[in-house]
């Protein structure tokens, strides 16, 4: 299966696409693409199939500075709002 991380640091805007058979799997691994980075904000979206990739897709996990990883809640993954 395939995740989609996206994030947002100081000074870029990336993506990157995690191979994982599952979702605790591919959480470790985003977490460790983000070491040193300054990340802001970050999502880890799920997409079945080889349809939608980046920008689309379920949230399974969200990243802030301040509050560290959380799954899904109010806040709908998009890197431009709180």
């Amino acid at each position: 299966m395939t995740y989609f991380l996206e994030y947002l640091t100081l000074h870029s805007v990336g993506r990157a696409s995690i191979h994982s058979l599952t979702f605790h799997d591919a959480l470790s691994k985003a977490k460790q693409s983000l070491q040193g980075l300054e990340c802001l904000r970050a999502v880890l979206r799920y997409t079945q199939g080889e349809g939608p990739a980046f920008g689309e897709g379920v949230v399974t996990a969200a990243f802030t500075a301040s509050g560290g990883w959380t799954t899904p809640g109010p806040w709908d993954g998009d890197l431009r709002r709180p």
